[in-house]
């Protein structure tokens, strides 16, 4: 018997578990990473011999016929998608202790990631259905809805649904999807890393959020969801509170073109830290190899070279007569036709290409300053597609793209030098400015725009305004609903929130903080005039102390702000009928 004969066994199993999981093993996983190291070594670029252009895809502006009849066409096909929600993240980096979907995406209704974005889909499940339409009639009557958590967050992501009754959603439509992690690289020659406090253990970290594709397969839940009706996947990140506002015209260009996916995509700008869409394509090498273009992201490390060598000497630029970069942006919201998607998953695995990122020691490229480890991504998709599958974009303003994703010093740090902040900050102030907007386009008198600072972050100023999901399942629904648009004021102090099956028909005027809220099926609120003046809500700076104090809730810390209640008249209708506001 050899020495520490309990601490080889836990190897063992460890090796033997993640050899089980792994697709090819850990001895392929090892191999690829040899592979990939040696191009990272000898500097290979991965887009060598591809020719960069701008994509083609539909550019969509808020509040256009086009933008109309796109959302109508999605909205009404809604019910016959299913939904994938990519969470695997802890708040970490945010400075929350929590998981990111556990986060108050603004402090008005406290309403966290995961309860916002399940009642967006709740309320795309409740829109009325076209009895003329088969494929309507064929789809679940239940939305799909499936949430990839990791080792980390699985858990949590249980006991948070299981604590609020899933939300809403009947457990028959919820699917839960586990990422498992992958061996970290030790060195340049891809030997496995130990745990510096166990060398039984092998170090691990996530694979990336690639393996969704991965996991709907092996799962079977992507063939299942065809079977069963759908027709489309929609793909979405965790902390993106807007993301609603433009998935159904989204959807709708996806149907109209025939696009086997789609990217939810927004202007950016040179030198931003984000990846953008481009058209790479390949000339014939041999009769057997064609031609071929696909539609890809390209993260920003690698952009300004591609461009500089095969398109423009100037590299990532601004168009000067956009002030943004010809290459539109990705913010990784996915929309697949399902029978496209599922065939390319039985021809691929859906094994997603995959990269390795050392950070090395010197120049010799050999020692890495902490372990790494191969990693994937989901928006690399169209590699797997067959030649011919239309692939495309659908652009919207900036207004619709809010992720929170930055702690509030980096956050800071970048407003400073004029980039997105990606704080929690900006991402609550943004779901404001986005519902004034929508007040705004259907006649509100609103006051003159303004611009505050919160948390150290220049925001947009004015009234916190905040629609629910129930109240906007689209955009043209609440548009719909404020049918006395032209008399609802609001002062710049006020705070108000709407939810549910509300028409404002005539005047609301407030000075203060005004919540309605129409509860369950068959509730239905009609405002025909409401005059609310009262102490309202106001946001207190937190002081350089309470920055750093434990004393102080995680949520106020990563914003530099708190929410401080006042007086707020509430208006709460939970018993079907219709309910006449008159006062």
């Amino acid at each position: 018997m050899g020495h520490d004969e309990p601490g080889k066994r836990r190897l063992r199993a460890q090796i033997g578990a993640l050899d089980r999981k792994m697709p090819g093993g850990v001895c392929d996983y090892v191999r690829r990473a040899q592979r990939l190291l040696e191009a990272s070594r000898d500097g290979n670029n991965p887009f060598d011999g591809y020719v960069p252009s701008v994509p083609s895809g539909v550019s969509l502006a808020f509040g256009t016929a086009e933008f109309d009849r796109f959302e109508r066409l999605g909205g009404a096909a809604a019910q016959r998608a299913a939904f994938v929600l990519v969470a695997g993240g802890l708040g970490e980096r945010l400075g929350f202790s929590g998981i990111k979907l556990a986060l108050p995406s603004e402090t008005l209704s406290g309403t966290c990631y995961l309860e916002l974005y399940i009642r967006h889909i709740l309320a795309l499940q409740a829109l009325p259905r076209d009895s003329a339409d088969a494929a309507a009639a064929a789809a679940p009557s239940r939305i799909p809805v499936v949430v990839m958590t990791s080792d980390d967050t699985d858990a949590p992501t249980r006991a948070l649904l299981a604590e609020r009754a899933n939300f809403g959603l009947h457990p028959s439509q919820l699917h839960l999807i586990r990422q498992g992690k992958v061996p970290c690289l030790a060195d340049g020659a891809a030997r496995l890393a130990v745990d510096p406090a166990d060398r039984f253990q092998l170090l691990t970290k996530p694979h990336g959020h690639g393996d969704v594709h991965a996991l709907l397969h092996t799962s079977g839940l992507a063939r299942q969801l065809l079977g069963a009706g759908c027709t489309h996947l929609v793909f979405l990140q965790d902390t993106n509170a807007l993301v609603f506002g433009g998935v159904p015209a989204a959807l709708g260009v996806s149907i109209a073109n025939g696009l086997a996916m789609n990217t939810l995509s927004v202007p950016r700008r040179a030198g931003d830290a984000s990846g953008a869409l481009m058209a790479l394509s390949t000339s014939a090498t041999t009769a057997a190899a064609a031609a071929r273009t696909y539609v890809v992201n390209v993260e920003y490390n690698q952009l300004d070279a591609l461009v500089r060598a095969a398109l423009d000497p100037r590299g990532d630029y601004n168009d000067p007569s956009t002030g943004c970069s010809p290459f539109p942006g990705n913010t990784n919201q996915l929309i697949f036709e399902l029978r496209a998607y599922v065939g390319a998953l039985d021809a691929s695995g859906g094994a997603m290409p995959e990269f390795v990122n050392p950070k090395y020691t010197d120049g010799t490229r050999t020692a890495f300053k902490s372990p790494t480890r191969l990693e994937c991504m989901m928006q690399d998709f169209p590699w797997t597609l067959p030649a011919g599958a239309p692939v495309g974009f659908t652009s919207l303003d900036e207004s619709f793209y809010a992720p929170v994703k930055n702690s509030r010093a980096d956050a800071v740090k970048k407003a400073n030098a004029n980039q997105a902040s990606g704080g929690a900050a900006a991402g609550e102030h943004a779901i404001y400015a986005f519902h004034r907007r929508v007040l705004a386009h259907a006649g509100c008198s609103l006051p003159s725009p303004s611009t505050a600072t919160v948390g150290g972050i220049a925001v947009g100023g004015g009234p916190r305004v905040v629609l629910g999901p129930a109240f906007r399942p689209t955009l043209g629904v609440a548009v719909a609903r404020l049918l006395g648009g032209e008399v609802i004021r609001l002062s710049a102090r006020s705070s108000l929130y709407l939810d549910g099956d509300i028409s404002l028909e005539g005047p609301l005027e407030l000075d203060g903080a005004l919540s309605v809220r129409a509860v369950g099926a068959g509730v239905r609120v009609v405002i025909r005039r409401l005059r609310v003046h009262n102490e309202g809500h106001t946001f207190r700076e937190l002081s350089a102390a309470e920055l750093q104090s434990a004393d102080v809730p995680e949520v106020a810390r990563l914003r530099g702000y708190e929410l401080v209640a006042g007086a707020v008249e509430e208006l709460v209708f939970d018993k079907p009928g219709e309910w006449v506001v008159e006062r």
